[in-house]
């Protein structure tokens, strides 16, 4: 179990399996959340929905617990962020539930391997929104 001794990203650590991202919301959003996936399944192919107060997700991570698993968790209130924490247990309440969706990390093995480059191996991109509001490239890495 790499990924919980890693200090960075995921990327690379688990090859040939299942990687994702994640989303945690109160129980009031879910729904509204859940209805977001499904109509946009390409950008959130959601791969898990936990039901209310569950932290684990046996039928695609064994032993796996939401509130402690990840490196480093952005917690946001009314939109705004309001903690930086490496784990969510003071954070957690009995209806959250947990979005478990599709992440690039899964295949880049694969493209490796057919030679194909991963371009988050070699660079980044930043991307920002200036004063008219359009969205600008502001550099790469």
């Amino acid at each position: 179990e790499p990924f919980r001794e890693s200090n960075y990203w995921t990327s690379g650590l688990c090859p040939g399996l299942l990687q994702t991202n994640l989303v945690v919301c109160p129980g009031e959003f879910a729904n509204d959340f859940k209805e977001f996936c499904d109509q946009n399944p390409k950008a959130c192919p959601l791969m898990f929905m936990s039901a209310p107060g569950q932290f684990s997700a046996p039928e695609i991570a064994n032993r796996s617990d939401v509130r402690s698993d990840i490196l480093r968790y952005h917690v946001y209130k009314n939109g705004e962020l309001e903690a930086v924490c490496g784990d969510l247990n003071k954070h957690w309440r009995d209806d959250m539930v947990s979005f478990y969706l599709g992440c690039s990390f899964t295949f880049e093995s694969v493209l490796q391997r057919a030679g194909i480059p991963v371009r988050n191996f070699f660079e980044a991109f930043w991307s920002s929104v200036d004063k008219d509001g359009r969205k600008v490239l502001l550099g790469s890495s």
